[in-house]
């Protein structure tokens, strides 16, 4: 059984590790649109909450926007233009 989590990639945020929010670039949403199998190591980690930890106890991740703290900004996303 294969996946993807998302279909655009639009709905999603990323947590940085000081607990600010962005929005994502074309390569993350690129990665979210990627079918993965549900075991991969490399599969995309998603939060089902915004306090929710990574297994090595940041708090960085993808999140849903609907799961965002209410008031929280969320950032553009970083430059990917190439120089």
């Amino acid at each position: 059984m294969r996946f993807a989590v998302t279909t655009d990639g639009r709905e999603y945020v990323h947590v940085e590790p000081d607990g600010s929010a962005r929005e994502l670039s074309e390569d993350e949403r690129a990665y979210l649109r990627e079918e993965f199998n549900p075991m991969d190591g490399a599969r995309p980690y998603v939060k089902s909450r915004y306090h929710q930890l990574t297994p090595d106890r940041n708090i960085r991740g993808f999140l849903l926007r609907s799961k965002l703290p209410a008031g929280l900004a969320v950032a553009a996303a970083p430059d990917q233009t190439s120089t």
